[in-house]
């Protein structure tokens, strides 16, 4: 691995996903993990709303890839007791980024 790759990895763990500086511990399935919660800042329309369309309010995971594997769009899951269904996934240096709606919209 390069210097590059293994200093981004270090970042990740000691600084990222370091409970002291920016994540928290989560419930994710049966398991606590080190990860961020981001519900803040994204809410979506589906459609237009002449057309029927759905507001929704969607919420971000970013975890280590190691800490769990990677849920597929259209899982459901759960998070802190709450159920969501996954709308994306996606991976970059080592952090999976999943996109959660409530399931019970």
């Amino acid at each position: 691995m390069s210097a590059f790759k293994d200093a981004i990895a270090n970042d990740i763990d000691k600084t990222f996903f370091n409970v002291d500086e920016f994540s928290d511990v989560h419930k994710y399935e049966d398991q606590s993990i080190k990860c961020l919660v981001d519900d803040d800042r994204l809410d979506t329309a589906s459609g237009s709303f002449a057309n029927g369309g759905v507001f929704e309010h969607l919420t971000e995971l970013y975890v280590s890839e190691e800490a769990i594997g990677a849920p597929v769009k259209g899982q459901s899951v759960t998070l802190d007791g709450v159920k969501y269904v996954v709308r994306s996934v996606s991976i970059e240096y080592g952090v999976i980024r999943i996109v959660l709606a409530d399931e019970e919209q």
